[in-house]
């Protein structure tokens, strides 16, 4: 990310709150690039390494519901699907709700959409394109739409483009931002999140409309950071956002004077709250995340100034939790409905094989990550729950069943180590389950450890931490021990090499547009300066802003002869397996699927199977109307 104009909080003369009381529409996405739950700043310049442990946590936000003492919107409501072809990336609706902006992807091009909504008719606004579009928005008076995007010659760096709703070019209004953004009651003013992973900094931005007089309101340095997209009120005093802070026990939903830059808490009892919405009274917000112990995206409502919480919905769907918009009566929501579809396949790990693969796992959802077992048998995870089969899809058994967001499974022997995040607390650390034996121990005891690999001998675990700002690789014993920090690059997702003598991890390097680089570097087990240096294709990461803890970027691995590193690349619609040599040269594809996408792979122990998760996300767009008590 680049470093802000403004390296001060402005002072209250330059940025004080419009007196004119408004109503205003906010929010939208899909993640992340998530992750969280792996979000990180690739392809869409939506969150770094932090958004791993977000794009996960965003999911699983954890809060306790209180009987409300005011009036709670969204209390009878009826729900409209607007969409049926399970496309739809993310939405917008317009402030008087008469038109819907979504994004539509096909065969890995992304198009934006304008839906007259009383008529249905629809009007391509925005061609397709192999960038990402996200973080959609309309105008406060409803004569322009907002849209980000991506730009493959600055991986990492999201643009912010408007454009008129009747027809008109796109006009560029700003480089280098991470959320979605929202409007200062008077429409003239921008708000936004920037985050820079090299330095472990996350800014809160305000700007005018038109892109001019960028201003740094609020900063955040890691382990501390902003989350998600930020709500200004209706009265134009307070800017909403979840900030997470290393000294508190939970992430806080908020409100942040926009004068001064002031933070004062709304409620440390929502969760991971990625996209706020206030109500035109200026009484509340709604939001969208999960109920303890039930990782799908559901709405509540938090009053404002109290911060008590009020359920809204309790069904079985789940949503995008940035792609929420509300209209300026605050009656109508447009939201993005989500069902993953993924398959559990098995193939022989050979260039020519492809044909070969076999789908073993039939469940609607086989999971989000997987791995190979000592034994030839296979774990998956689907939400909190950590399956084995045998290779063939047979002998299926529940080893895990865990109560709190758990994820990342990597197999040392017999122990199974898993991320986890700690209910209550704003900590994720690494745990190991005995699978023999069923006793836990948790082997890291710092603010944010996650992405664990082990090594071929099963003596050491290699992970990130973000603890001292930016996530960098350590690795600990099997058994726990003094972390031993590895590397001085930036880091993220590292792997070990078939003889346990390399380590593989992905790294972001550079502080502006020019200089930002999405890298992957190879160093020796034990530390050391990197041994190798390959700048990598942004299309290996997925686009942030999902629901979805796998959302982001694809692990690396060593292929089984330990001469190449394989990853994910999914592009012109079908996910496939890339392998970059050791030695230099251009990646060679080694699978040649045309169509799903691939959200996880693993080479097998004896390196003669390669097991794909594959598939798809359906995503629809509903509206859901407030019918009134």
């Amino acid at each position: 990310a680049m470093t802000p104009e403004v390296a001060a909080p402005a002072p209250a003369s330059s940025i004080s709150p419009a007196s004119e009381a408004a109503v205003r529409p906010p929010s939208s996405t899909s993640s992340l690039l998530a992750a969280e739950a792996k979000r990180h700043k690739l392809g869409i310049g939506v969150t770094a390494l932090l958004a791993a442990l977000l794009v996960a946590a965003a999911v699983f936000g954890i809060y306790t519901l209180v009987k409300p003492q005011a009036k709670v919107p969204f209390q009878n409501m009826s729900i409209t699907k607007l969409t049926d072809t399970g496309n739809a990336r993310s939405a917008a609706i317009s402030p008087d709700g008469k038109y819907l902006l979504h994004v539509a992807e096909e065969n890995g091009q992304q198009s934006l959409w304008l839906r007259h909504i009383p008529t249905g008719s629809n009007t391509q606004v925005i061609a397709p394109t192999s960038e990402v579009l996200v973080g959609l928005r309309f105008s406060l008076d409803g004569n322009y739409f907002y849209y980000l995007r991506t730009e493959k010659s600055h991986p990492g760096i999201g643009y912010l483009f408007q454009a008129p709703v009747l027809g008109g070019a796109p006009r560029l209004v700003l480089t280098d931002i991470d959320s979605p953004i929202d409007f200062s009651p008077d429409g003239k003013r921008i708000v936004f999140r920037r985050d820079s992973p090299p330095t472990g900094e996350s800014w809160l931005m305000i700007a005018n409309a038109d892109g001019s007089g960028e201003q740094l309101l609020a900063t955040r340095k890691a382990p501390d950071f902003f989350a998600g997209a930020p709500a200004w009120s209706p009265d134009g005093k307070v800017i909403a956002i979840n900030s997470v802070s290393a000294g508190a026990s939970a992430p806080s939903l908020v409100a942040i004077e926009a004068a001064t830059g002031k933070t004062q808490l709304i409620t440390s009892q929502a969760g991971f709250v990625m996209a706020p919405l206030w109500m035109p009274d200026g009484k509340g917000l709604l939001i969208a995340h999960s109920r303890e112990g039930e990782p799908r995206g559901q709405f509540s409502y938090i009053s404002y100034p109290e911060g008590r919480i009020q359920r809204v919905t309790n069904d079985l769907n789940d949503y995008e939790p940035l792609s929420v918009n509300i209209t300026a009566d605050g009656k109508t929501m447009a939201a993005v409905q989500v069902e993953r579809q993924y398959g559990l396949w098995v193939m022989p790990a050979q260039a020519n094989a492809t044909a070969k693969a076999t789908q073993i796992g039939n469940a609607r959802d086989e999971g989000w990550s997987m791995e190979w077992m000592p034994d030839g048998s296979l774990l998956t995870n689907h939400l909190w729950e950590f399956v084995r089969r045998a290779p063939d899809g047979t002998r299926k058994e529940t080893v895990l069943t865990a109560t709190v967001p758990t994820f990342e499974p990597t197999i040392c022997g017999h122990y199974l180590v898993v991320s986890q995040i700690k209910t209550g607390k704003a900590q994720q650390n690494l745990v190991r389950y005995d699978l023999e034996g069923g006793a836990s121990k948790q082997l890291t005891f710092g603010r944010d450890s996650f992405a664990a690999s082990c090594s071929p001998d099963g003596r050491w675990i290699a992970y990130v931490s973000t603890d001292a700002g930016k996530g960098q690789i350590f690795r600990i014993p099997i058994d726990g021990g003094e972390p031993q920090r590895l590397s001085d690059l930036q880091g993220l997702l590292p792997a070990f090499s078939p003889d346990g003598k390399l380590i593989v991890f992905r790294n972001n390097e550079g502080n502006t547009t020019e200089t930002f680089r999405h890298r992957i570097a190879v160093i020796p087990a034990e530390g050391g300066a990197p041994l190798h240096i390959f700048i990598a294709d942004p299309r290996t990461g997925t686009a942030g802003y999902e629901n979805d803890p796998r959302s982001g970027l694809s692990r690396i691995e060593f292929t089984p002869d330990g001469k190449g590193l394989a990853y994910a690349m999914n592009a012109a619609g079908a996910g496939n397996i890339l392998v970059q040599p050791l030695d230099g040269g251009s990646p060679k594809q080694l699978t040649f699927f045309t169509a799903e996408r691939i959200d996880d792979f693993a080479f097998s122990h004896d390196g003669k199977q390669l097991a794909l998760l594959r598939g798809k996300t359906n995503r629809d767009v509903v509206l859901i109307n407030d019918s009134g008590q």
